[in-house]
């Protein structure tokens, strides 16, 4: 007998490992994502999907710490594999604040990010978890 728990939501955050100074053309990503998010909407077709955009992400330029340009490709790509499947994109750069986020985050104190300039801290990971948490409810009380 084959049992599956049927979610009302799922949340699904991918991307920002992927994500390279040369890269610009993130097609082929795309396609890959198209197939595996299409893949858990056959397994869960109740399920309301959100895709989690990518968050902010550092790119040295000399001395400076500035957005990865890349960053946009890959929004612009994971936008429209939302579209593309019907589901919602919430945009987590925004959430953070837009261009050159991370580096506020990585510089606040207690830091919201690591000097890494990719990964939130877990004080980052709190607030954007609040944010995301304040759309939702923004969302489902309209």
């Amino acid at each position: 007998m084959r049992r599956y728990i049927d979610y009302d939501l799922i949340v699904i955050e991918y991307g920002i490992n992927a994500m390279s100074e040369a890269q610009t053309d993130y097609s082929a990503y795309s396609k890959l994502m198209i197939k595996s998010i299409g893949h858990i909407k056959e397994c869960y077709p109740n399920a309301d999907i959100i895709i989690m955009g990518v968050g902010d992400r550092g790119s040295k330029r000399g001395t400076d710490i500035i957005t990865m340009p890349t960053t946009y490709n890959m929004i612009a790509a994971q936008r429209d594999v939302a579209r593309h499947l019907g589901c919602v994109f919430w945009d987590t750069r925004e959430a953070m604040g837009g261009e050159n986020a991370i580096v506020t985050w990585a510089n606040a104190n207690p830091p919201k990010a690591n000097k890494d300039y990719i990964h939130l801290t877990h004080i980052g990971g709190r607030k954007l978890a609040e944010e995301f948490l304040k759309s939702l409810n923004n969302a489902i009380n309209k």
